[in-house]
């Protein structure tokens, strides 16, 4: 069986790999590999789609046989390969593959990465359109509010084609604590055991009024997105005077919010029960894990990834959960979960029934953090609020498969007030 490199600007290679249906790579070549299998309808034979992340080729001779193998970087290469009988598949025989997000000239990486200080944090922002240091500011912003974890790359994708569909300057700023600065920068941590107030739910509200206090301009139209806690979080934002006479918050997304009740849900309750027994462990583990080189990190993350998710991610989401894999980090996120199961309880009516005529939520249909039962008390105590039950099946964690499908519906509920605008 051959193997036919599909990769744009690259000229075409064959490999020789085993007849079986598992694709098994010298360890010594380091590859990232991401399998994905799929079968063609218009075509007879079983195909596999193969997708490889990389940067570089390089071939190897063992054996009197050539090898091409894929070193790790950040761009897509595709291999396609038929199990037609007669060797190769031509590209007749292979079905056309779409453009990866990295090779699909749209520009994958944010305008501006920044790492800022916001109430006393090293705090990374991500930036779309006018960037967060630029003077002036604009006059219309969309802020995303990350859920748990805090991690802006988990976001990329799906800001990145919020920004694509309406112009407008698109922002995500991490949670307190949630992303360790590099080397380079002078910001730092403050210790979680010297001060730990700043990693709470509490903390966490008030690192983002802190910051958008802080470079958010005055008298800006402001439009929040919030994932998860990240809509618990703004909620709370909503009952701030201060914010609300500086500038006008124009309209609030929530995407599988979580409001109330969190130890109730089976995701909180197993959240509750890992803590309590594993959360050493774990933090343990990420202590060696650190020590491994980069590639060696990329790799492991990459193949759990596809064995959890059942097949390819992007490769945003292989880089934030590498970041995520940190001591410091995952105290700080746990530290931050553990406070949720207490503080989030009672749903807290106010700042929706406020707010509600600008005010958009979408729920999950199988959330294991928010059932639809609490859909259905938002409905019944906010029956004004815009809110959307999910029947595609999406999940909590939309950000890993169904990036572009959220990013839909988010530009769906802002078109009417930005769909004409041009970034400031």
């Amino acid at each position: 069986m051959k193997i036919l490199a599909a990769a744009a600007a690259s000229p075409r290679v064959f490999m020789r790999l085993p007849r079986y249906r598992t694709l098994s790579v010298p360890l010594y070549h380091w590859p990232s590999v991401i399998i994905k299998r799929r079968r063609w309808p218009h075509v007879d034979r079983d195909v596999s789609h193969i997708i490889v992340r990389s940067t570089t080729r390089r071939e190897t001779t063992t054996d009197g046989r050539t090898y091409t193998s894929i070193v790790n970087g950040n761009n897509f290469v595709s291999f396609r390969y038929s199990r037609l009988r007669g060797g190769v598949a031509s590209a007749r025989t292979v079905p056309k593959m779409k453009p990866t997000a990295a090779d699909d000239g749209s520009g994958a990486k944010p305008t501006t990465d920044r790492w800022v200080d916001a109430n006393g944090v090293a705090t990374r922002v991500l930036c779309w359109g006018r960037p967060i240091d630029e003077s002036g500011g604009p006059n219309k912003l969309v802020l995303c509010v990350c859920g748990n974890p805090g991690i802006t790359e988990y976001y990329e994708k799906f800001l990145r084609e919020i920004h694509r569909a309406l112009d407008v300057p698109v922002w995500v700023v991490s949670h307190a604590g949630h992303e360790v600065p590099p080397s380079n920068v002078k910001l730092t941590l403050p210790d979680s055991k010297e001060y730990p107030d700043l990693y709470t739910l509490k903390g966490q509200v008030e690192h983002k009024l802190r910051f958008i206090e802080k470079y958010v301009p005055d008298n800006c139209d402001l439009y929040l997105v919030g994932h998860s806690i990240g809509s618990k979080v703004i909620s709370e934002l909503l009952k701030d005077d201060a914010m609300s006479k500086r500038l006008t918050v124009k309209r609030s997304i929530f995407l599988f919010p979580t409001l109330q009740k969190m130890r109730e849900t089976p995701n909180g309750r197993n959240l509750i029960f890992h803590t309590r027994y594993f959360l050493s462990i774990t933090v343990l583990l990420s202590w060696i894990f650190i020590t491994f080189p980069s590639f060696i990190k990329t790799f492991l993350v990459n193949m759990t990834l596809v064995i959890t998710e059942g097949g390819c991610v992007d490769d945003h989401v292989i880089r934030s959960t590498v970041r995520l894999i940190h001591p410091t980090v995952l105290r700080n996120v746990f530290s931050m979960a553990i406070d949720e199961m207490d503080k989030v309880y009672d749903l807290d009516v106010k700042p929706l029934k406020d707010n509600a005529n600008r005010l958009h939520m979408y729920f999950g249909n199988c959330d294991g953090w928010c059932p639809t039962s609490y859909y259905d008390d938002i409905t019944k105590c906010v029956p004004e609020v815009d809110a959307v039950l999910c029947d595609k099946g999406y999940n909590h964690a939309y950000v890993i498969q169904h990036s572009d499908e959220m990013a839909g519906i988010v530009v769906d509920w802002l078109k009417s007030d930005l769909g004409d605008v041009r970034s400031q």
